[in-house]
């Protein structure tokens, strides 16, 4: 953002900001293995996996540029707006005080309805997080790999997400796949069949 690259440095529990002109790192937000971060580029705001505490953790936005003696500070560190889940691991829909994630790894902020879609690797789940905080399970119910519409859908270890301007989702898994989920629930199989290995093929 704005030649800024966010980082999410589980081993330095936090999120770094490296400036993409000068490589310089600097500190921004103090997070417990912090496991992946999202923007929303519309309005600014930080979202960040806490994968230690099982939560994701919202920051108002910041503005990058610039202070002396490092170039690559931010002006003002980021405030924490709010905490999604209550610090045990499952899967659980809720407001964010109730709510629950399972071993939460990645995410990504949905420009169409501004929710944050999170995987939780360990259950096969995929969520959505609402812009207060409240939790939502959107597709998945046990682990498994089949293609079918919301919890009737079975994700293996979903590990990162991305979002596109359709508001369509894009989910990875160490279960060897790429998946696609449609705003309205439809997961479909775009490439992979849960067996390692490297091979050009079509995806069915």
């Amino acid at each position: 953002a704005n030649g800024f690259i966010f980082v999410a440095d589980s081993q330095g529990s936090g999120v770094r900001l490296l400036d993409s002109a000068t490589g310089l790192v600097s500190d921004l937000i103090t997070v417990d293995v912090a496991y992946g971060v999202a923007l929303d580029h519309s309005g600014g705001a930080i979202y960040v996996v806490s994968h230690a505490n099982a939560v994701v953790h919202a920051f108002e936005a910041v503005t990058p540029p610039v202070v002396a003696p490092n170039p690559a500070a931010p002006t003002a560190l980021p405030a924490l707006a709010w905490t999604a889940g209550d610090g045990t691991a499952g899967v659980k829909d809720g407001t964010r005080a109730v709510g629950q994630l399972d071993d939460p790894r990645g995410l990504s902020v949905d420009p169409v309805t501004k929710e944050v879609v999170v995987c939780n690797y360990a259950a096969g789940v995929i969520s959505r997080v609402s812009s207060a905080g409240r939790v939502n399970t959107f597709a998945g119910s046990t682990p498994g790999h089949s293609d079918a519409v919301t919890l009737a859908a079975q994700f293996t270890l979903p590990y990162q997400v991305d979002v596109d301007a359709s508001g369509a989702s894009y989910v990875a898994g160490k279960g060897h796949y790429v998946r696609m989920i449609t705003p309205g629930g439809t997961v479909s199989t775009l490439g992979g069949d849960g067996t390692p290995s490297h091979r050009e093929r079509p995806t069915a």
